[in-house]
């Protein structure tokens, strides 16, 4: 690359470990794009899913996430995901995971934010409220 286009080398080595999984998913490499900012060295790109070798289908899209172990550590990401999970509270799944090297296959909730969801036509927002509710009792359980 340029000087104006550096190479992302996280980037490159997150692309070449989704590349194996991508028979078993359904990834669509090439459609690797940001997905969210987090406050600390982690980031979270979208990737499409298709159809697998076997014709089975998977999700729509996942979300991976590169921390670099250097930066971040994702077992900590990884044991709180457990136990939320263990109270009933939606976390990502984790869907495939390299913690040496910082790499984690998630499932994607979407991009639609809370907020988003609010402002929808014909949403019940009582539901939407009472759910949040729900998940704010159980994360104070956990």
């Amino acid at each position: 690359m340029t000087r104006d286009h550096p190479i992302d080398e996280r980037l490159e080595q997150l692309r070449s470990w989704l590349r194996p999984l991508s028979s078993t998913y359904g990834l669509q490499i090439e459609t690797l794009r940001p997905a969210s900012s987090d406050a600390s060295f982690r980031r979270y790109f979208r990737i499409d899913a298709g159809a697998t070798q076997q014709g089975q289908r998977h999700e729509d899209s996942y979300v991976a996430m590169d921390a670099p172990p250097t930066h971040e550590d994702c077992r900590p990401f990884v044991h709180v995901a457990q136990l939320l999970a263990r109270q009933g509270v939606s976390t990502p799944e984790i869907i495939a995971s390299d913690i040496d090297r910082g790499f984690l296959l998630l499932s994607d909730f979407g991009s639609i934010t809370y907020a988003d969801a609010l402002l929808q036509p014909g949403v019940d927002v009582g539901a939407l409220y009472a759910d949040a509710l729900t998940a704010l009792v159980h994360l104070q359980q956990a």
